[in-house]
């Protein structure tokens, strides 16, 4: 499995031309931006498109299997400069030291199967995210305390209510937030506070052309430690310049 040399994509200014570029320019530069601390309360990572969170699904979004000490995490994004008017989001990290990656493997998350190729998330709202799993569970406790634990208990017009009503109160709060941060940067992007007691956020970023399914990687330092985990969005095929020799 080859897979992108995400040091490169995350070195600041590294610039590279790829076989095939149609964006009005001779080469793709890359930026490095820090949007925010990802505060996690239990160590349980989640990778998703927040916009599909359902609270009549009782956020059973999966978790990674390798956890991390609760604490707070730096999020860098790496962001592709095609020419000045044109800026996506290539690679997203967590970092959890400064030391350099020697090694990636695949997150997987619970449920996942690598032999049958499912190790990715699903991404319908050309947004993905970093979060915390309790902080999962407190957005669905946002406009439902008591959860829809059965569906078959409620009726539909309430169910229909709480999705409204989540939509209202996250959804379009993410997307105004993700809008006025692209007026700024050139590229969208959020660090959405969802409990001011704990610290909980989402942080958000567009996943790179918009919709797909998208694979996160442990990068690992030469003890085997974890140093960060990136999410790619796929921008570049194993043609371009940052495919990693790095082996599988």
């Amino acid at each position: 499995m080859k897979h992108t040399n995400f040091t490169k994509a995350f070195r600041e200014g590294y610039s590279f031309k790829p076989q095939i570029l149609d964006a009005g320019s001779d080469s793709i530069t890359f930026s490095v931006h820090n949007i925010g601390n990802l505060v996690l309360t239990s160590g349980k990572l989640i990778a998703c498109d927040p916009l599909l969170i359902s609270p009549s699904s009782e956020g059973n979004e999966p978790f990674f299997t390798v956890c991390l000490l609760p604490n707070s995490y730096p999020i860098l994004l790496s962001v592709a400069t095609y020419n000045p008017l044109s800026k996506l989001p290539a690679c997203a990290m967590l970092q959890v030291s400064s030391q350099v990656p020697v090694k990636w493997e695949v997150a997987l998350r619970l449920g996942d199967d690598l032999e049958k190729g499912i190790y990715a998330y699903g991404v319908d709202s050309g947004t993905g995210c970093f979060m915390d799993a309790d902080t999962l569970q407190a957005l669905i406790a946002l406009v439902n305390p008591e959860n829809i634990k059965n569906e078959a208990r409620q009726s539909l017009a309430t169910i229909l209510e709480v999705e409204e009503r989540f939509e209202q109160e996250f959804g379009n709060r993410l997307v105004q937030e993700q809008d006025k941060n692209y007026a700024n940067t050139g590229f969208d992007w959020t660090n959405l506070l969802v409990s001011s007691s704990t610290g909980a956020n989402v942080i958000t970023f567009r996943s790179g052309l918009g919709d797909g399914v998208y694979a996160s990687y442990w990068g690992y330092d030469e003890a085997d430690k974890v140093v960060c985990l990136v999410t790619d969005f796929m921008l570049f095929d194993e043609d371009s310049q940052i495919v990693s020799e790095l082996p599988a």
